[in-house]
């Protein structure tokens, strides 16, 4: 059985991937700072590659009622 890739995320290997200034910053400043926007990325990569159970990430104030 394949191990929960969330539950061991300290022991990866960090990988470097590349942001406009603005957008890294306007990207903190939404979700709250360096380890939010992580995660945020994480979730991001988790739902695009469809891991079980991973759900993308919505924006409150991009929600339509």
């Amino acid at each position: 059985m394949a191990k929960d890739r969330t539950e061991d995320r300290h022991a990866m290997h960090r990988h470097m991937v590349g942001f406009d200034d603005a957008d890294w910053e306007e990207l903190g400043q939404v979700v709250g700072g360096d380890p939010e926007r992580g995660d945020v990325i994480r979730r991001l990569v988790a739902a695009f590659l469809k891991r079980p159970g991973a759900k993308m990430p919505r924006r409150k104030d991009y929600e339509q009622g």
